[in-house]
């Protein structure tokens, strides 16, 4: 597997956060009406994985 299939996988992964209540963390506060609304930290590790991809990726 490579690093574009593991942004890829962690995309997926984080919209599927969308459709579970938070337990953990300030979102837990909110109970079900989290809902709806993606995990901040799992879009932040995604963020830095698209990142870390792009910048190995080779240039022209």
């Amino acid at each position: 597997a490579s690093l574009a299939d593991a942004v890829e996988a962690g995309a997926a992964g984080t919209e599927a956060t969308a459709h579970h209540s938070a337990r953990r963390g300030r979102s837990s506060y909110l109970g079900d009406r989290a809902i709806g609304t993606v995990d901040p930290g799992a879009e932040a590790v995604v963020i830095w994985l698209r990142a870390i991809e792009e910048s190995l990726r080779p240039r022209p």
